[in-house]
């Protein structure tokens, strides 16, 4: 302890001395001494004595990264300069694969991730990310196997990129796997590691697949992130879908991964994310086979029945624009699927973007227009089988107004009359 206070001052011809004579071995041997405070005081040695020329090999050698983990296993995660020192010990001793590997066995990979789930200190995190680094040799995917997500989670949450890119290729990897995304049960860690990854995909193209992945498992999931201890979680979630799936080199990925038919539930009830669904829906809509996959009627039924129940006008527009871009503009299905209501309300939709008078116009006819239309038709639980022809809607208003004009009183007819310049003018008073 004492020549390591002051690793530099020791002279050369004392390191080659004291290797000579097993100084490493013996610092080593008092790492796993039974007294705590002596096994403390020589992880501080031993970190210090590392920086001396030839010592880091010989400590490595002599067993030290398997001795540290053990001694970080046996320390109270409460003592936090301990914890530092231990974890600042061990990053220069895990020098080669055996090194590593003995650490590794001696449960090092536990130790670590369990101190790094302890400790709140943003130095000691990366003291501990940093020797968990060198302990895997930058194969995040053996800390997972391991540590589970824990290490992962720790690593993606810090500064240093090499760290986060190298936890990211792993977590996405991890992912891309049933097992994988069913093992992140944490819908705030998952949020997290989804959000990360999507920020690492646009610089490192190979980490998208990894994120659809994750989001897809974090929208499958809706009763878990509006729960009580994760509310508040899935408004996130559809605002970076919605902002993912608006670029083409990443809604491939997403449409691959299963984003529609995990969308396309939340619609089913109210719900107050329908816009955002909506929006989401949309780029998504755009690969044909994941289009064709899921126009089935009852996902097409449960967009028009959101269109239906929808009061703001622009949810109605984006609802109804998914509508039609999900039956690829076939009148027959949204009629089948939906009746009149929903073909209307979509005509109606449309129609609202024109100006503003004509989107007081479609708002003001659209419940007197259904409510012209047959019972059956109007009803989304009794759907027509067979779509019916556009005419009837025609027909159906045409009686209406047939009816209604037998209840108007006679018009008056104009009276003519001699205009002073000889003249007949109609007297329209």
């Amino acid at each position: 302890v004492t020549l390591s206070a002051a690793p530099a001052a020791v002279p050369h011809h004392c390191i080659a001395d004291m290797l000579a004579a097993g100084a490493p071995a013996a610092a080593v041997r008092l790492l796993d001494y039974f007294d705590l405070e002596i096994r403390t005081a020589a992880a501080g040695a031993v970190a210090a004595l590392a920086r001396l020329p030839l010592f880091a090999e010989g400590l490595a050698a002599a067993g030290g990264g398997a001795s540290l983990a053990r001694l970080l296993g046996q320390t109270a995660l409460a003592d936090e300069p301990r914890v530092h020192a231990i974890a600042s010990a061990m990053t220069p001793l895990l020098v080669d694969e055996a090194s590593r590997g003995a650490a590794r066995a001696a449960d090092g990979v536990a130790a670590l991730s369990g101190a790094l789930q302890a400790i709140g200190s943003s130095d000691t995190r990366l003291a501990l990310l940093v020797a968990l680094d060198a302990l895997v040799g930058g194969d995040w995917g053996l800390a997972y196997t391991e540590a589970g997500w824990a290490p992962l989670i720790g690593a993606l949450s810090q500064s240093s990129k090499a760290i986060v890119l190298a936890a990211a290729r792993a977590a996405a990897a991890t992912l891309e796997t049933p097992g994988g995304r069913d093992s992140l049960a944490n819908g705030r860690d998952l949020l997290l590691v989804c959000a990360t990854l999507w920020a690492l995909s646009r610089e490192h193209a190979s980490l998208a697949a990894g994120a659809s992945a994750a989001h897809v498992a974090l929208l499958r999931r809706p009763a878990g992130l509006e729960a009580d201890g994760e509310g508040g979680l899935l408004a996130p979630a559809l605002a970076l879908l919605v902002e993912v799936a608006d670029e083409p080199r990443f809604t491939g990925r997403l449409a691959a991964a299963g984003a529609l038919p995990a969308l396309l539930p939340l619609l089913q009830g109210e719900h107050e994310h329908a816009l955002v669904v909506a929006r989401s829906l949309s780029p998504l809509l755009k690969d044909d086979a994941a289009r064709e996959a899921a126009c089935t009627t009852a996902n097409v039924r449960a967009v028009a029945a959101a269109l239906l129940a929808a009061e703001r006008e622009e949810a109605r527009l984006a609802l109804s624009l998914a509508l039609v871009e999900l039956v690829d503009g076939d009148f027959g299905r949204v009629h089948a699927a939906g009746g009149w209501p929903a073909v209307v309300a979509a005509l109606a939709a449309a129609a609202s973007t024109a100006s503003p008078q004509m989107a007081s116009l479609a708002s003001g006819a659209f419940e007197p227009l259904v409510s012209f239309l047959p019972a059956e038709a109007s009803a989304l639980s009794k759907a027509p089988t067979q779509p019916a022809s556009p005419s009837a809607l025609v027909d159906a208003l045409a009686l209406h107004e047939a009816a209604t004009a037998q209840l108007l009183p006679e018009p008056l007819k104009p009276v003519a009359r001699e205009s002073p310049g000889g003249m007949m003018a109609a007297d329209l008073d």
